[in-house]
C-alpha cells in the first residue's frame, strides 16, 4: 500500500477544491450549482475509494501468495497438502481474505469490514455509486 499517501493527499487537494466550490455556490444561493458540485463530490468519492481499495486488495494479493507459496513448499506434506487447491490467480477475493483474516470474528473484525468495502467497490465499479461520507 504504499502508495496511500500519495492518494490521500490527491483526494485532500480535490475535495477541498470543490468544498470551495460547493461553498460559494452556497453563498451565492445557486441551487443547481450547489446539486452539480455534490454530484462532483460523490464522483470524486467513489474515484479515490476505488483507488484506495487497490491499493489494499495488492497488499492482501502479496500476503495471500506469500502464505500459499509457504505452505504449497512446506517441507510436511501433511502441512505442504492443505495448499494444494489454491491457486493464487483464480482465487475468489473472500477466500483470499479468509486465509489472512478470521472469517468467523464476527461483525466488528478486520475480515467484516474488509468485506463491507469489497461490496461498496462493487457497487461503484458496477455503476452503483456510494454516497460520500459528508456533505
Amino acid at each position: 500500500m504504499n502508495l496511500v499517501p500519495q492518494i490521500l493527499a490527491a483526494y485532500t487537494e480535490t475535495d477541498n477544491y470543490l468544498f470551495g466550490q460547493l461553498d460559494d455556490a452556497i453563498n451565492s444561493n445557486n441551487s443547481a450549482r450547489q446539486a452539480s458540485v455534490q454530484d462532483f463530490r460523490r464522483f470524486n468519492d467513489n474515484a479515490y475509494f476505488v483507488l484506495l481499495w487497490g491499493q489494499l486488495e495488492s497488499e492482501i494479493n502479496v500476503k495471500f501468495a506469500t502464505v500459499i507459496s509457504a505452505g504449497q513448499s512446506h517441507p510436511d506434506w501433511a502441512e505442504r497438502r492443505k495448499f494444494y487447491t489454491y491457486n493464487v490467480d483464480k482465487t475468489k477475493f473472500e477466500d483470499r481474505l479468509s486465509l489472512l483474516l478470521d472469517k468467523q470474528a464476527g461483525k466488528g473484525s478486520a475480515w467484516a469490514l474488509a468485506m463491507r468495502y469489497y461490496e461498496h467497490r462493487n457497487k461503484i465499479a458496477h455503476g452503483k455509486a456510494i454516497e460520500p461520507a459528508s456533505t
